[in-house]
């Protein structure tokens, strides 16, 4: 399981605004409604996996821009996320510096707080 308030006090101190999904469906409604920059998406959620989020989004024409994590190390899992449309595959235990720079890379940058 994923540390959320350390993931959320590590994007928030680089800028960034945080929500987070209880499950995948969850997820999937706040990404089809919602404004975001960028979905980082577990791949193993309650109610519904990543990988269906993933592709219910992309069938409805979305291009949010996605990182799919997990700690799944079964081959061929990060090809069967990209093929769906996952621009980045990070995996568990995650590298937190990587993790940063992904978002960055994926994101749009913060909004300044400088004023």
């Amino acid at each position: 399981m994923l540390n959320f308030e350390l993931l959320d006090d590590l994007l928030e101190a680089a800028g960034y605004q945080v929500d987070w999904a209880r499950d995948g469906e969850d997820a999937l409604s706040m990404a089809l409604t919602g404004g975001y920059a960028l979905l980082l998406l577990d791949v193993h959620m309650p109610r519904r996996d990543g990988l269906s989020v993933l592709l219910e989004l992309r069938a409805r024409g979305h291009r949010l821009p996605v990182a799919a994590i997990t700690a799944d190390a079964m081959p061929g899992v990060r090809e069967e996320l990209e093929a769906a449309g996952a621009q980045a595959f990070l995996t568990k235990p995650l590298d937190l510096a990587l993790l940063l720079s992904t978002v960055r890379s994926l994101a749009a940058p913060p909004a300044s707080s400088a004023g």
